[in-house]
This record gives structure tokens, sequence and C-alpha cells, in this order.
């Protein structure tokens, strides 16, 4: 558990600086979550600090799940409030009001985090109010993977890590 010293950036940059007393077992891509949801992932450890980018942020890609449904999509920050999800299936129905939880893709994130709930459905565009009201964060709890866990992952390529189902061939 930790404690948020900074408030969420500006318009350009949305991350959040936790003082934590030791950041033994602490590493970069560790999901860091209060009682609502997810508010980020850690980006950046120094020795009694901790960087955390915020789900708002345009850099934030979070694979996600719709809970009713289960199909998959990716969530994607927009240096805003509100988070858009994309790379939903054609087939597809998300709902307003759906909760939006983590789907452990890529194996960063653990499954079945709350993101937000969906609040627009409207010619393709799917837009979700996060879980978490993330200008009034004040402690988290960044979840670890213990001291012998390690994912062999490359941060630069988040992009990367998570892909949608293949659409069938015709035929």
């Amino acid at each position: 558990t930790a404690r948020a010293i900074s408030a969420p950036g500006g318009s350009f940059a949305h991350s959040l600086l936790l003082h934590i007393d030791t950041t033994e077992g602490v590493a970069r891509g560790n999901a860091v979550v209060n009682k609502d949801g997810l508010v980020g992932y850690v980006i950046e450890v120094g020795r009694k600090y901790v960087r955390v980018l915020l789900i708002t942020d345009v850099n934030s890609k979070i694979p996600v799940l719709l809970s009713s449904s289960s199909w998959p999509g990716l969530v994607l920050g927009q240096n805003s409030k509100i988070l858009k999800l994309d790379f939903l299936p054609l087939e597809a129905m998300p709902k307003i009001g759906e909760l939006v939880l983590t789907s452990g893709h890529g194996g960063i994130l653990p499954a079945g985090i709350p993101v937000g709930r969906i609040i627009s459905v409207e010619g393709g565009s799917v837009l979700i109010e996060p879980s978490v009201a993330l200008e009034q964060v004040s402690f988290v709890s960044v979840l670890t993977r213990g001291q012998n866990a390690t994912i062999d992952f490359n941060y630069d390529d988040l992009e990367t890590f998570f892909a949608p189902l293949p659409a069938e061939a015709e035929g």
C-alpha cells in the first residue's frame, strides 16, 4: 500500500507519483489498484518512490474483457476522463452500463480487475467511464508478482502485447 503524493498530470501526462516505504518486489508493469478498480501500472521504480502511468494516459493500453459476454478488447487512454474501447470483434454487442475488466492477456496485469463501465456505444465508438475517480486517489495498492516471478517483456512494445481474435475466413 502506498500514498499518492502528486495529483494526476495535466493535459499531456497522466501519471501519479507514489511514496512507498520499500520498493522491494515492486517492478515495472505491476498493477496499481484501489478499492474501486484499476488506477494504472508501474512504469518507474525508485528507492522510495514509484511512478504510475494512469489508465487515462494516451500511452495506456489495457487488454480487457466485457463482463457479460467475455468479448476481448483493448482500452485506450485519451488524456481525458473518458477511455475508449477498441479492437472489439465485429460481432460483439457492448451494452451501456456493462462492466469492463482486465483480461490478463499478455501476462502483465492480472485478470478480473474493474477498469470501468461503458457509457456510450455510437457508430462503432465505445466509450468507458473509469471505475476509479482518479482525481481523488490518495492511497493505492501495488500488486506485486512475488520475489521469484519474472516476466520477459519489452515495455517499449506495449501496443503489441495484445491481438484481437482473427476474423473467420470466408468460404
